[in-house]
């Protein structure tokens, strides 16, 4: 469990750089316009497959068109399926450095009436923002920015699996996004132990103000949830490696 909190945001965030490359040398080759635009609605339309497996092929297919079909997988948000809707929010973070035009659609997704849209929505909100900030310009810093107060009001989500995925987002955006820590510290006090868990990874990768971050870290060692305790520990460790805070005993 802490494995995949501590971890997942800069494994993703790895893995997305390394399918990057391959999306800039698929677009050495044009082929038609139009029959690209009938390739990419081909895959698009597997997205509405129950089959995982369908649904990843696809997934790669669209990555090797690169950041063609980013207009066609923003139109598939508003489809009315919402297996479709959730597949495109959760493809468009691999298809190159032109995705974060998809984040104010996704923004929008946010307040899909269905959960898991929302959930997809989310996570792929904060891959964006993260590979943006990498590859950073005025105009996408603006986009990045523009995510942030959805991100924060999304942590009021009825779905818990929503809440914490809005949590990982804004982790995933680091020090951009370090106006979301009241809210996050005030999110502490939910009953939910993954929901804290999540919170204490969000705020341990944020990083910053430490005036707020270290305490909330050290008060965290106390939660009844082991899961929150251990997330809380790694990040006070890691926080220290990096900027040689000191932990209180």
């Amino acid at each position: 469990m802490l494995f995949q909190r501590s971890y997942l945001f800069f494994i993703a965030i790895i893995q997305i750089c390394l399918l990057l490359l391959s999306c800039h040398d698929s677009k050495k080759t044009s082929p038609d316009k139009k029959r690209k635009i009938k390739q990419i609605q081909t895959q698009v339309k597997r997205l509405d497959s129950i089959d995982p497996d369908e649904v990843n092929n696809a997934i790669q297919e669209l990555r090797q068109i690169g950041t063609s079909a980013v207009p066609i997988l923003i139109e598939a948000l508003e489809h009315d399926s919402v297996q479709l809707r959730s597949n495109s929010a959760r493809a468009l973070p691999v298809l190159g450095d032109s995705s974060y035009q998809a984040i104010p659609a996704l923004v929008q997704a946010l307040s899909d009436k269905q959960a898991s849209v929302r959930e997809q929505a989310a996570f792929s909100l904060g891959l964006i923002g993260a590979l943006t900030n990498i590859q950073s310009s005025n105009t996408n810093d603006t986009l990045v920015k523009q995510m942030l107060p959805a991100l924060v009001i999304t942590l009021d989500d009825e779905s818990t699996a929503v809440r914490s995925n809005a949590a990982s987002a804004l982790g995933m955006l680091g020090e951009i996004a370090i106006d979301a820590v009241p809210v996050l510290v005030e999110a502490l006090g939910s009953t939910d132990s993954n929901f804290r868990a999540d919170i204490i990874a969000a705020l341990g990768l944020i990083g910053e103000p430490k005036s707020i971050i270290i305490p909330k870290l050290t008060e965290s060692l106390k939660d009844e949830s082991p899961d929150v305790r251990q997330c809380a520990n790694f990040h006070l460790e890691r926080l220290s490696a990096i900027n040689s805070v000191v932990i209180p005993p």
